[in-house]
């Protein structure tokens, strides 16, 4: 049933918020009350049939029940299709929309009016306002924008570069819809080019990996089909011409000759400049010595970070050769892409984000170094793949971490010592790595900065520069127990919550409509117990604006974009009501911030919190009981039963 009476029936009852009467449908639809009693009657088997129950109450109106949504939308796809563009469905979903709606807005330079757009995606002027909120988001990160002129419409502006940019993510990455612009043609112009590309990148024994290969064939079809479109550009000419020095500069201009002879254009000095930036922003790391060559830039650039990561995390990574030849060899064309402003997409963002929360966040604080250092702007989808290097480097970390080195304190003898040291191995064989057994009066010739902690059968009365454990000759199970406890750093564990988490900071019913508002509050009211900087709540805003702190699970964990205050805190917000962070609703808000040139971790906080966040029945015990007590005692209990499980410690 696809009769123009029926369709517009289907679309006055689906974006109808409330029940309608029967005038107000006659009305709508140019209909006798007659007419639409028999179209109801005849259309209510096709309802039911496909997921929708038509309600009629009387004195209320019609309304439909909607009980399968999948039957639903799949019913609103077989009945609606696009009259242009070869008959595409018109999409469904808010994200299917929402990727049409920017293709469809670059596929033209004329204005769009945003009442044809209500039409054609069989939506209202609220769902459309929102999916169009959603695209300037999108659009922003291209640096591209919408601009609205009265009585002609929308269009997008921004520069072409970025328009092309744009391009070649949503014309032929996104969805099924690239039959919308790729005719058989296009189709074919492809394969020719990606002949074209291969044969060059071979002939110059250069290698692109697989992903920088499909982008440059797609940036290539994109500069045959906009090859009129001039390129409005402000670097300065010198930049460019720079680039002539290059390898990659040469296997542009082989290429370009290929693709002139081939499609019969000329290509402007600039596109071959851009295919340039390209390979340099996109070739694959080779195994070969020049390759391994890192210059003396990068280097010093990742010496610095590793320091400050250091100081900031307390994760020593400087021994680590594995991160940092890889981080370096992934920089060299991560600079040329800031350098030059070349776009890459991460499709595992979101996944990155969300489970390796502790590398994300040493990531972004790298790329505000990297920032304050080169002034370029690093994206979060370049954050992510740091990321992953992190996050390798991170299980290295712990792997290595997790074992401790001991000095064994034994007055009475070889004989006893080598008991205690069987039962220490016997006991703690994955926990310890390496054991001294020295006497009393030998303990202070020893360096006690390359052991963790002392374990004496005797008094010590003397200052030591590690912890001391006294216990028995033959290990009671007491003493066994204390043992374990400072393996698995319980004690640590309490008393790092017991020293962060304070009630002063601890506010419940805020109100507040956006995360600017609810961050601001919480400022003003952590200001009035601890003492803060002017520019608190701006770094904490900017740290937000790189990459949104909400985690799931109704948490957000915003801090600064780097340590800025005398002392360590966690202040936590419960709201009064759920609040749309960025994409997720958010409730509970742990603010965070530590002490400026401490060697307190942040990671700490991040791995803890995390642990919370994705713990459902924790946060729920939160919501009934909304208090500081009852917050210390999940955090407890959590760190207990990770402990029990034999997980790697959360709380270190």
């Amino acid at each position: 049933m696809t009769d123009k009476r029926f369709l517009k029936l289907f679309k006055l009852l689906s974006n109808s918020r409330t029940p309608m009467k029967s005038e107000e449908i006659c009305e709508k639809l140019g209909i006798a009350p007659r007419t639409l009693r028999s179209d109801l009657k005849k259309y209510k088997s096709t309802f039911l049939e496909n997921g929708v129950k038509l309600i009629s109450k009387p004195g209320v109106g019609y309304y439909f029940d909607i009980f399968d949504e999948d039957l639903y939308f799949r019913f609103i796809q077989s009945i609606i299709k696009k009259e242009t563009y070869e008959q595409h469905l018109i999409p469904v979903y808010p994200e299917e929309r929402i990727n049409y709606i920017i293709k469809l807005l670059l596929s033209t330079d004329s204005y769009i009016k945003i009442e044809d757009l209500e039409e054609e995606l069989f939506v209202s002027r609220s769902t459309l306002t929102n999916d169009l909120k959603e695209v300037r988001e999108r659009l922003e990160y291209y640096q591209l924008g919408i601009e609205n002129k009265p009585n002609y419409g929308m269009k997008i502006i921004g520069k072409e570069f970025n328009k092309r940019a744009c391009i070649s993510k949503y014309y032929f990455y996104i969805d099924s819809y690239d039959d919308v612009v790729l005719n058989t043609e296009k189709k074919e112009h492809k394969e020719i080019i990606k002949n074209l590309l291969y044969d060059t990148i071979t002939e110059n024994n250069f290698t692109l990996t697989d992903i920088g290969f499909q982008n440059l064939v797609i940036h290539i079809m994109i500069v045959l089909m906009r090859i009129d479109k001039a390129i409005e550009d402000d670097t300065i000419e010198s930049v460019y011409k720079n680039l002539e020095d290059e390898k990659e500069f040469e296997i542009a201009c082989s290429l370009v000759n290929k693709l002139e002879n081939e499609f019969k254009v000329k290509f402007p000095k600039k596109e071959v400049y851009y295919i340039t930036i390209h390979l340099l922003g996109k070739k694959a790391m080779q195994n070969s010595e020049e390759e391994l060559i890192i210059n003396q830039e990068i280097q010093d650039l990742l010496n610095y970070i590793f320091n400050e990561i250091k100081q900031h995390f307390q994760l020593d990574f400087s021994q680590d050769f594995e991160l940092f030849t890889f981080l370096a060899l992934h920089f060299q064309p991560m600079m040329n892409r800031l350098k030059y402003g070349l776009y890459i997409e991460n499709p595992l963002i979101d996944q990155i984000k969300n489970e390796n929360r502790l590398a994300f966040e040493i990531s972004l604080y790298v790329a505000n170094i990297i920032k304050e250092k080169t002034t370029y702007d690093v994206n979060v989808h370049e954050v992510g793949y740091m990321a992953l290097h992190f996050a390798l480097a991170i299980e290295r970390f712990h792997e290595k971490t997790k074992s401790k080195n001991i000095i064994v304190v034994c007055a009475s003898g070889a004989g006893s010592s080598q008991i205690l040291l069987y039962k220490l191995k016997q006991k703690f064989k994955n926990y310890i790595n390496n054991i001294k057994v020295a006497k009393l009066y030998e303990l202070l010739e020893i360096d006690q900065s390359k052991f963790d902690f002392i374990i004496s059968t005797v008094p010590i009365t003397f200052k030591t520069k590690i912890p001391v454990i006294n216990v028995q000759y033959f290990l009671t199970e007491e003493d066994i127990d204390l043992v374990r406890n400072i393996f698995t750093e319980k004690e640590i564990e309490y008393s790092f919550i017991n020293k962060y988490f304070k009630d002063e900071l601890f506010f419940s019913d805020i109100r507040g409509n956006t995360k600017e508002e609810i961050i601001k509050y919480m400022c003003d009211e952590i200001n009035k117990v601890i003492e803060i900087p002017e520019d608190f709540y701006q770094l904490v805003m900017e740290r937000e604006e790189m990459a949104s702190t909400e985690f799931g699970n109704n948490v957000a964990l915003p801090h600064p974009i780097k340590p800025v205050t005398d002392t360590t805190f966690v202040a936590i917000g419960m709201l009064q009501k759920a609040i749309k962070w960025h994409k997720q609703p958010v409730k509970f808000v742990f603010l965070i911030s530590t002490k400026k040139d401490s060697e307190e971790s942040f990671s700490l906080f991040i791995e803890s919190v995390t642990a919370l966040v994705f713990n459902k029945n924790a946060m729920l015990k939160l919501e009934k009981e909304p208090n500081l007590i009852t917050l210390k005692e999940i955090l407890k209990e959590m760190a207990v039963q990770e402990k029990e499980n034999t997980i790697d410690n959360l709380f270190k």
